[in-house]
């Protein structure tokens, strides 16, 4: 994990400050892109940003949350950077903005 994320996260929200943030949102986007079910990205960043998917979204889309339970995929920088920005609603904002239009 990079010890910067904290300096960084002050700033507000840029990608590219993000390498492995980046890299691990790709590699979710590509696997969940043509995955059946309805609202595949906001119960993915219900999941990422609060652990928590609606039961709505449990029921149409099974495969999503037996993919995002199973823990097949590394989310660590994901998740750890929603934890560190949690006390910065404009970085928090622009944040999940940014990880929406990349799993959209």
């Amino acid at each position: 994990m990079n010890n910067n994320y904290a300096t960084q996260s002050s700033k507000g929200f840029n990608s590219t400050d993000y390498p492995e943030m980046v890299d691990e949102l790709a590699r979710l986007a590509k696997r969940i892109r043509f995955m059946p079910g309805y609202d595949k990205v906001e119960a993915t960043v219900s999941f990422l940003k609060d652990h928590s998917i609606k039961s709505e979204s449990v029921k149409s889309n099974p495969l999503l949350v037996n993919l995002i339970r199973s823990n097949s995929f590394q989310l660590l920088h994901i998740e750890s950077l929603f934890e560190l920005c949690r006390d910065n609603p404009s970085f928090l904002r622009d944040y999940e903005k940014y990880i929406n239009q990349e799993l959209s």
